[in-house]
């Protein structure tokens, strides 16, 4: 499977992870370095949006969309845990020689676990469509797109995961959220079948 990855995404790999070392290197740089090490912090384990989703929870009207968004960031960050154990794909610096000089150039974040996919974006999509599901608003839709693009780039920016290691981590969130969203609403179902069956027998 990692070697498959390797050679199927090997051009769009490489030329993001260049393009995100010109930019780098870039007299912006300066300041999209630590800017990006402070949006990874942020998605580590989805620690940031489960603090969000705490928040949610402690509001009465928000509080299934706390649990439902906290469930899908638990399961989508295990779910991408397991599937790094499968694929076993190294990091983009351990890989080869250019991309090792432009992880350093950034800071050169130490990771133990494999590459594919991305935990952070993964965690991310789950959070974000999560909140989506249980409260549909466009300005949900808009923030929620936007921090996936930035975890994306943060990933692929540090040089600790390739572009395809996001998209398998986008496609890990969405079906871990929509799978919790769907089970939210059948245990709710589920519920009310039964309050009114015993209001029916009590009457």
């Amino acid at each position: 499977m990692a070697s498959w990855l390797d050679s199927f995404f090997s051009f769009l790999d490489r030329f993001i992870l260049s393009v995100c070392h010109l930019v780098a290197q870039s007299s912006f740089g300066n300041v999209l370095t630590p800017f990006f090490k402070g949006v990874s912090f942020f998605g580590y384990g989805g620690l940031g949006f489960l603090v969000i989703a705490l928040v949610l929870v402690l509001i009465p009207k928000t509080r299934r969309a706390g649990v439902v968004m906290a469930v899908a960031i638990g399961l989508a960050v295990l779910s991408a845990e397991l599937i790094k154990l499968g694929v076993g794909r190294l990091r983009p610096y351990q890989a080869a020689a250019n991309v090792h000089d432009w992880w350093l150039f950034v800071g050169g974040e130490e990771l133990r676990s494999s590459s594919f996919p991305s935990c952070h974006v993964a965690a991310t999509t789950a959070a974000c469509l999560a909140a989506f599901l249980e409260l549909p608003k466009p300005s949900i839709v808009n923030v929620g797109f936007i921090a996936v693009l930035l975890m994306c780039f943060s990933r692929n920016y540090l040089m600790v995961h390739y572009p395809s290691d996001c998209l398998g981590g986008i496609l890990v969130g969405v079906l871990v959220a929509i799978i919790v969203h769907r089970l939210a609403n059948t245990a709710i179902r589920m519920y009310n079948r039964r309050m009114e069956a015993k209001g029916a027998q009590d009457a």
